[in-house]
């Protein structure tokens, strides 16, 4: 790393928690680190461009040479909440491509921020809610529920189906008019469709929200993801 950059990690895990038991060293397993469970060559690059998605295609191809050992990631992530959640989700991903933007000017490699969507969440209660703020400065809760089939299974390849209709007509009834409305409204109008997925409307939306920035973003649920996982599995169960 180059002169003059200095990154402090803090711990984020309560001493007595069995997260920071685990970092500690102590509880059921000792925490290694990833670098040892996993052994990998950067240079076996098990996934492909062609998992990700890309805000523009000077990104992928950033993308390509990090995916061969030349560059780094910066990555966070979250469920892919109904209409993009918390704004902390917005504050994430802001934080990963800030960060990506000065490691690449200090390290002068390619660092790419990655946004990982963990569509493998089965938490319907957390995933398919939102919590807006209405126009009388009231919190209002909307909620939409397991699409049939899809009860206790992973939400990002579930359909939103006909359900999401009703909760942007009430969205675009809650949230205050302004200058932004009309635009944000369509925004979430285009990207939450019956036929689309939870994890695509999330991307979607995500995406939307962040135009103007470049970043790559990698759905938990790809098929490329899931071969790639397996020597890190493989590790974690010997």
């Amino acid at each position: 790393m180059s002169r003059g950059l200095e990154l402090v990690p803090t711990a984020l895990a309560r001493p007595d928690s069995l997260a920071g038991g685990l970092i500690a060293g102590r509880g059921p397993v000792a925490l290694p680190r990833v670098s040892d469970v996993v052994r990998l060559d950067p240079r076996r690059a098990l996934l492909s461009v062609d998992s990700f998605g890309t805000t523009s295609p000077e990104v992928a191809t950033r993308l390509e040479r990090v995916l061969n050992g030349e560059g780094f990631v910066v990555t966070t992530g979250q469920q892919p909440v109904l209409f993009t959640g918390p704004l902390y989700v917005v504050y994430k991903a802001l934080t990963a491509i800030e960060l990506a933007r000065v490691l690449e000017e200090r390290l002068d490699v390619p660092v790419v921020p990655v946004f990982w969507i963990a569509s493998d969440d089965h938490d319907w209660e957390e995933i398919g809610q939102a919590t807006i703020l209405d126009r009388q400065g009231n919190l209002e809760t909307i909620k939409l529920g397991p699409t049939s089939g899809f009860e206790g299974r992973a939400a990002g390849s579930a359909p939103l189906g006909p359900p999401v209709s009703s909760l942007l007509l009430r969205l675009s009834e809650l949230v205050p008019a302004n200058e932004f409305t009309d635009h944000y409204l369509e925004l979430f109008r285009r990207s939450y469709t019956p036929e689309r997925s939870v994890g695509e409307a999330f991307a979607g939306s995500l995406t939307g929200l962040l135009d103007g920035f470049d970043f790559a973003w990698l759905d938990a649920a790809d098929p490329g993801v899931k071969r790639a996982s397996r020597p890190f599995f493989q590790r974690m169960f010997e």
